[in-house]
């Protein structure tokens, strides 16, 4: 995991959540995404910011709570029953609402994953994101390296009546486009048909000359 990228995306919240678990290793997020701080030392307060160059300045920007466990809601386990591999909505992400989403379907529909909160674990090409439905009936995922947990993420909540009818505007635009470029490449090929029946029927301009030539 790329910590400083962690610690970023705590910054870019104004938001640095601490939890402590009975095995010993903390977790650190945003209120979006928690990770857990594998190989690291026991953190407070002071002790992490020291440790991450946040000056007094920036800690002044920064809500800091320190909890005695992950929250209750959220399994941080490894397995968890009744969860889901959700696999990415094809290759695309949108930027909207000066955030880079990434689509998922789940079991309730397509939900989008802030491309930030993911950012911590840019360098594992191998990570896994699994849907988890929460005590509270809502969704998070966890993500997987192999078998074992490497963080927890929250979906960003976007879909509402404007977000979906700027998508179907720009389904309809796409399907505009993609009607436009089937009319062309059909008109090209049948000018180019057209232009290799003209060649059989009357041959080329160079066949054309030797056949002059050699009437004369």
């Amino acid at each position: 995991m790329k910590i400083q990228k962690l610690i970023k995306i705590c910054k870019a919240e104004h938001t640095l959540y601490l939890c402590d678990t009975q095995d010993g290793v903390q977790w650190l997020g945003n209120g979006k995404a928690l990770f857990p701080l594998f190989n690291h030392p026991i953190y407070e307060e002071k002790s992490i910011f020291a440790a991450f160059g946040i000056d007094e300045k920036q800690q002044d920007k920064i809500t800091f709570k320190h909890f005695p466990a992950t929250p209750a809601h959220i399994d941080i386990s490894d397995t968890a029953d009744g969860e889901f591999l959700a696999k990415r909505a094809g290759g695309i992400a949108i930027y909207y609402g000066g955030r880079y989403l990434i689509p998922y379907k789940t079991q309730q529909g397509i939900m989008f994953i802030s491309g930030d909160s993911l950012a911590p674990l840019a360098d594992d090409d191998n990570k896994m994101l699994f849907e988890r439905t929460a005590a509270d009936g809502s969704t998070y995922f966890a993500i997987k390296s192999g078998f074992m947990i490497s963080g927890i993420v929250l979906p960003e909540n976007v879909i509402d009546d404007v977000f979906v009818r700027q998508i179907h505007d720009l389904h309809e635009q796409c399907d505009l486009t993609l009607y436009n470029q089937t009319i062309e490449k059909d008109s090209q090929k049948d000018e180019q048909q057209t232009i290799e029946q003209l060649k059989a029927m009357y041959g080329t301009g160079a066949d054309a000359e030797d056949e002059t030539d050699g009437d004369e």
